[in-house]
């Protein structure tokens, strides 16, 4: 999944790594560097613990899916 976020001119992508059985956030690079207020930092603070939240709630439902099929050995 490609998140665009509001608060950061930057996109975040939220991908299963299947070596790990995680989900992986990635943020793209910026060209230069960002400088922001007390309450723009809050703002994507806020957006990154949903994109967190998002994480944590696909890992679980992943997990839980990859205990219910049967091991092939």
């Amino acid at each position: 999944m490609v998140f665009q976020l509001v608060n950061a001119p930057t996109l975040a992508y939220l991908q299963p790594e299947m070596s790990a059985l995680e989900w992986r956030v990635t943020m793209e690079a910026r060209e230069r560097p960002s400088t922001m207020n007390a309450a723009e930092v809050m703002n994507l603070a806020f957006e990154l613990s949903v994109l967190s939240a998002l994480g944590a709630f696909l890992q679980t439902k992943s997990r839980d899916y990859m205990a219910r099929i049967p091991s092939t050995l």
